[in-house]
């Protein structure tokens, strides 16, 4: 047995048929991990990333009503020169839009010899790592909010290992190791590298808790 999952898909080759098509193989799981960057078309620009917010707001509605259990993650630069007050409201009121059920954050750092370092308006990395945490302390919001949904619904997981406190944990089908949470399963021996049908039982900030789909209790 083995699972397909889809990391680092580059927004501006993404369309809403090929999506279609590749979350109909069985063995992909409904999981789309796309590092927009930014959403504000002037960063977006100045980044050299050739689509526009309403792109990505689009594609991830017409996704989540064929599927309501893609999970989406993506990855942002704040602090880009230029990234004024008014763009990063921008971005966050586009994060409040997009739900992203998991995102991951970098503050700028310009590497010697590219043209971004010598671009004008660059930001203070004391605002840049404020910036940072803002976006998280947001995020953080989205993902409890998002996760609370799975509650009560079936998931596959995919059993890692065993906790210190004996707990059995994994990965379902919305959670890529090692960047996203894990899932807890409260009943059950099953081991690492098992499978296993499950019913989402609790749901925390990043983290759920499930049992087996067949437990009786």
């Amino acid at each position: 047995e083995f699972r397909i999952r889809l990391l680092y898909l580059h927004p501006s080759h993404l369309e809403e048929g090929l999506l279609e098509r590749i979350l109909e193989l069985p063995k992909v799981v409904p999981y789309l991990d796309i590092p927009i960057q930014h959403a504000h078309p002037n960063l977006l620009k100045a980044m050299k990333r050739p689509y526009s917010p309403e792109k990505i707001l689009n594609l991830m509605e017409h996704v989540r009503k064929l599927n309501p259990m893609v999970s989406f993650r993506t990855s942002l630069i704040v602090g880009f020169p230029g990234e004024g007050d008014k763009e990063f409201a921008y971005l966050l009121e586009f994060l409040k839009l997009a739900k992203f059920e998991y995102l991951g954050v970098f503050p700028f750092y310009p590497e010697e010899g590219t043209p971004a370092e010598k671009l004008p308006g660059q930001i203070p990395m004391k605002e840049r790592l404020r910036r940072k945490r803002e976006v998280l302390r947001l995020q953080k919001e989205i993902t409890k909010a998002r996760l609370k949904e799975r509650v009560g619904v079936e998931e596959e997981l995919l059993v890692l290992g065993e906790d210190f406190k004996g707990r059995r944990f994994g990965i379902a089908r919305l959670q890529a190791p090692e960047i996203d949470g894990l899932t807890y399963l409260l009943k059950g021996s099953h081991l690492p590298g098992s499978l296993v049908k499950v019913k989402i039982t609790r749901s925390g900030v990043y983290d759920l808790w499930a049992v087996p789909w067949d437990f009786k209790g």
